[in-house]
């Protein structure tokens, strides 16, 4: 989408997302990772595919949508000599 609008600045995708985008990226990811961070699996989550990319859509759409927070760890960062926070691999 950027490739085409060469010089503009994109601040929404609204328009460009509809159901058919949300099917292939589903296709797209993978399957054999673990749960996200809400605990749902993709197996759970492609039991009711369609039901779940229709209300996806509509939070997305509609602005209701958060992205839920990704999981965080500690670790000791020796050349800093403190701890910080990154995300969990």
């Amino acid at each position: 989408m950027a490739r085409t609008k060469r010089g503009t600045a994109l601040h929404s995708l609204h328009h460009v997302i509809d159901l058919d985008w949300m099917k292939k990226a589903y296709r797209l990811t993978r399957k054999d990772g673990a749960p996200g961070i809400d605990g749902v699996t993709a197996a759970d989550y492609e039991a009711n595919l369609e039901a779940n990319l229709v209300d996806l859509l509509d939070r997305i759409k509609s602005g209701r949508y958060r992205a839920p927070p990704r999981k965080r760890c500690s670790a000791f960062h020796p050349s800093k000599a403190r701890w910080h926070n990154a995300p969990c691999r």
